[in-house]
C-alpha cells in the first residue's frame, strides 16, 4: 500500500473548479440601462407615452434620453425619404416661409414611417410656390404632374403634385412632395383646413409644433374639425388602422382644465402646445422670427354648445377653429386671431395699433401721406380699424414696426386677463 500514489487534484478539471463568490450586488435592470446602446434600443420600442412617462419617472438617464431624443427626432434623417439635401431644403423652407404639415409631420412627432405617405408644404399663393417648385425641380430631380383631384385641400386654391422615381439615375420607390398654395398666410390654412386635431402639427425651417399632443400621442386619440361626410369615412378608417380613435368630442372624463381643447384662447406656440427645436447646423437662418408662427392666435369651439341647432346635413358636433388673417400697417408680418371672441389678444392691439398707425402717418410729409388718412366728406379723419391694413401705400425710411414688441404685449395682456397658457 505504501507504493500507491495518492491521485494528484487536478485543480484545472471542470468538475473541481471551485465557483466564484457571488456578488454582493447582483446586476439589475436598472444597471443594463447605464449602458447607452442598451437603453437606445429599449427606448426605440417606446411611443410618446412611454417616452414622456419615463422622463417623468427619473432623472437617472436624462443624459442617455436627451441623446435619443435628438436622434429620435432627427428631422435631417426623416427628410431624406424626400429629399437628397435635407439642409438645403430647409433653407429654401425659410426663405420662402414655407410650412411643413399634413401626415408628415404626424410621423415625424409619433416616431414612425408610412411608406406610402407624401410630404406636403404649406405656402402663400404668389412667386414663392414658383420659386420652391423649380428649386424641387432642379435640384431635387422632381416632375411636376397634373392630378385632378384633392379633395382633402378643398378650401385652398391649388395643390401642385411633384413626383420622383429615379435619383442619381438610380430607379427607386416613387416619392410624392405636394404643394399646397394657400389663399391666406399657410400657417392659418392648417390651423383651419384640417378634418380631425391629430394632423394639426407644424414643421418650420427650425421647429416642430403639435397643437394637440396630449389627445394625440397621450391618449392616442383624435376629435373632428370638420362636420360629418361621407368622405370623412375613408379618413376614419386610415386614422382607426393607425392606432387612433376618432370621436366628435370629448367625453366628460377626458375633459381637464389643462387640455389643449379646453383652452378657448389659444396660440401656436403655447404652452399647450409641443413644440421640439430642430438641429439647424447648415441651415440658413430665416429672416422671420420664430414669433410670427408663435403668436398665431386661435380659438377652439365646440359647435356642441352653440344655441343654434345643429342640422341633420351636419351630422354631429365638432371642433370648429377660429383663425382670421390679421395685419396692421405698423407690422412687417401678418398673423392670426379669434375673431369670435372680444378680448382675444389681436382684437385688444387693434385701438393700439391704430393709434401707432396715426403716429407714423403724421411722422411722413404732408403730400406723402396716404388719401385714407385726409378728411373725407365733412366727416373727420378717418382713424380706426387701420390694424385691418386694407390700404396700399409707400411707407418712409423712418417708418417703425413693432413686431417684436408683440412677446411683451402677449405676456402683459395675459396677467391683466388672468390668463395661463
Amino acid at each position: 500500500m505504501s507504493g500507491l500514489k495518492r491521485r494528484r487534484l487536478d485543480t484545472n478539471s471542470w468538475d473541481d473548479r471551485v465557483a466564484p463568490p457571488q456578488s454582493q450586488h447582483p446586476v439589475q435592470i436598472v444597471d443594463l440601462l447605464e449602458n447607452y446602446a442598451v437603453f437606445d434600443n429599449l427606448c426605440s420600442h417606446l411611443d410618446v407615452a412611454g417616452i414622456n412617462t419615463l422622463r417623468k419617472v427619473t432623472k437617472r438617464w436624462s443624459r442617455h434620453l436627451s441623446a435619443h431624443l435628438t436622434e429620435r427626432w432627427n428631422i435631417n434623417k426623416k427628410l431624406r425619404r424626400f429629399v437628397t439635401d435635407p439642409k438645403a431644403f430647409r433653407s429654401e423652407l425659410g426663405y420662402w416661409d414655407a410650412l411643413i404639415s399634413g401626415s408628415f409631420a404626424l410621423q415625424f412627432f409619433d416616431g414612425v414611417v408610412w411608406e406610402e405617405s407624401d410630404l406636403d408644404i404649406f405656402v402663400e399663393y404668389c412667386g414663392n410656390a414658383r420659386a420652391l417648385g423649380e428649386y424641387l425641380v432642379e435640384k431635387e430631380n422632381y416632375k411636376s404632374v397634373k392630378i385632378e383631384s384633392h379633395e382633402i385641400y378643398s378650401m385652398h386654391d391649388l395643390v401642385e403634385t411633384y413626383i420622383r422615381s429615379c435619383c442619381g439615375g438610380i430607379q427607386e420607390q416613387p416619392t410624392k412632395i405636394q404643394i399646397v398654395l394657400t389663399k391666406g398666410i399657410p400657417i392659418q390654412a392648417i390651423l383651419r383646413g384640417f378634418y380631425t386635431t391629430a394632423v394639426v402639427n407644424v414643421i418650420t425651417w427650425n421647429k416642430a409644433y403639435s397643437v394637440f399632443p396630449d389627445c394625440t400621442f397621450l391618449e392616442r386619440k383624435t376629435y373632428m374639425l370638420q362636420p360629418l361626410d361621407d368622405w370623412f369615412g375613408a379618413q376614419l378608417v386610415k386614422y382607426s388602422s393607425r392606432g387612433w380613435m376618432t370621436l366628435e368630442t370629448q367625453w366628460e372624463e377626458d375633459k381637464k382644465p389643462t387640455h389643449s381643447l379646453q383652452g378657448t384662447q389659444r396660440r401656436v406656440g403655447d404652452s399647450h402646445t409641443w413644440t421640439i427645436a430642430l438641429n439647424t447646423d447648415g441651415v440658413e437662418t430665416s429672416l422671420t422670427p420664430d414669433y410670427v408662427i408663435e403668436y398665431a392666435c386661435f380659438s377652439i369651439e365646440n359647435t356642441e354648445l352653440r344655441q343654434i341647432p345643429i342640422t341633420n346635413a351636419q351630422r354631429g358636433p365638432w371642433y370648429n377653429i377660429c383663425a382670421v388673417d390679421f395685419e396692421s400697417c405698423v407690422l412687417n408680418y401678418r398673423y392670426t386671431y379669434a375673431q369670435s371672441t372680444e378680448n382675444s389678444f389681436w382684437i385688444q392691439m387693434g385701438a393700439r395699433l391704430d393709434n401707432l398707425t396715426k403716429i407714423e402717418i403724421l411722422k411722413m410729409p404732408v403730400d406723402k401721406q396716404p388719401a385714407f388718412f385726409f378728411p373725407a366728406h365733412g366727416m373727420g379723419l378717418k382713424f380706426g380699424e387701420y390694424h385691418k391694413n386694407n390700404y396700399e401705400f409707400e411707407t418712409t425710411s423712418s417708418w417703425v414696426f413693432y413686431d417684436d414688441q408683440i412677446p411683451k404685449w402677449h405676456e402683459t395682456w395675459r396677467g391683466i386677463n388672468n390668463l395661463d397658457e
